[in-house]
């Protein structure tokens, strides 16, 4: 590989990849308020029920334009890239 290109992992959303996925916010009257995000089984490998999930995480980026279009090769040289926002990590989950 070339160390003269960016190379960015990017997970964008439909057409180029990735899945529509349905969610909620949870706003709390005390504490911290959350996300409820709905994943079908069949984008985990359609684990039946009772199966744990071992050490999921998820974060948030904010970017200046929508997932659906990919990052370039010269955003990625200029340090134009998405930014983590939030995040969880290494959380299992029971289905």
């Amino acid at each position: 590989m070339s160390a003269c290109t960016p190379h960015i992992v990017d997970y964008p959303a439909p057409p180029n990849g990735g899945a529509f996925v349905t969610g909620q916010a949870q706003l709390a009257l005390t504490g911290p308020d959350s996300w409820i995000i709905t994943v079908p089984k069949s984008l985990v490998g359609n684990v039946g029920t009772g199966s744990i999930l071992e050490s999921l995480s998820a974060f948030t980026f904010a970017r200046e334009k929508s997932a659906s279009v990919q990052i370039t090769n010269t955003e990625g040289e200029a340090g134009i890239l998405p930014i983590e926002v939030d995040g969880v990590c290494c959380v299992d989950v029971k289905f």
